[in-house]
């Protein structure tokens, strides 16, 4: 019984980092666009 729970934490564990790693991803994105209507506002982003 124990070990039929062990693998499903393992399981849960690494969904979780899948979502972390998605949220990421999608601040880059608004990011191109800030600097394809105002440069200025990310060079010093960028710094």
């Amino acid at each position: 019984m124990t070990e039929s729970r062990y693998p499903d934490e393992l399981i849960v564990i690494p969904r979780p980092r899948l979502l972390a790693d998605d949220t990421p991803p999608p601040a880059p994105v608004p990011g191109p666009r800030g600097p394809s209507t105002r440069p200025e506002e990310v060079r010093p982003d960028a710094a």
